[in-house]
């Protein structure tokens, strides 16, 4: 294990596709420390603390972004944070175990993923999509889709 986390920027050169590679090794260890979610909810604790991380440094602002998901479901509460500062905090609330995988939707009973981009003084801009999709992954290209239009994709692994 690396004893830092990384985000490092990849191109493949004469092709349109840039990427973001993120390791978040003693940050997640941390927060796992400090959680008592198992399972796909801690799963998806790093999915959306990678998201967050990889979109503030992709904006270059000078603030945080925070993801959001929050119903009544057997995950009723989603939080990813990441600052321009380089820090990162989440947590994800469970009240009852999942019985098999589902749509986020029913997961989360709710229907709406929120991303809230704070840039310094001023409003934050918040961006609220439906929340669709079987991963969290899924979720966040069609927000990209919908409220970006920028061709986005992501792919998350978490240990």
């Amino acid at each position: 294990m690396k004893g830092h986390d990384q985000v490092r920027r990849f191109l493949f050169e004469q092709n349109p596709i840039r990427g973001q590679h993120v390791s978040l090794d003693v940050s997640w260890q941390k927060i796992v420390a400090h959680s008592d979610a198992k399972g796909f909810a801690l799963t998806l604790l790093g999915q959306a603390l990678t998201a967050v991380t990889l979109l503030v440094d992709t904006l270059k602002i000078d603030g945080s972004v925070t993801l959001q998901i929050r119903g009544s479901g057997a995950i009723h509460l989603l939080v990813a944070e990441a600052t321009s500062n380089n820090t990162v905090r989440g947590l994800v609330r469970q009240s009852r175990e999942l019985d098999e995988q589902k749509s986020l939707q029913d997961i989360f009973a709710t229907d709406r993923l929120v991303i809230t981009i704070n840039n310094g003084p001023g409003k934050p801009h918040q961006g609220i999509v439906p929340l669709s999709g079987d991963s969290l992954s899924a979720a966040l290209q069609s927000y990209f889709d919908q409220s970006e239009q920028l061709p986005t994709r992501f792919w998350f692994a978490c240990k």
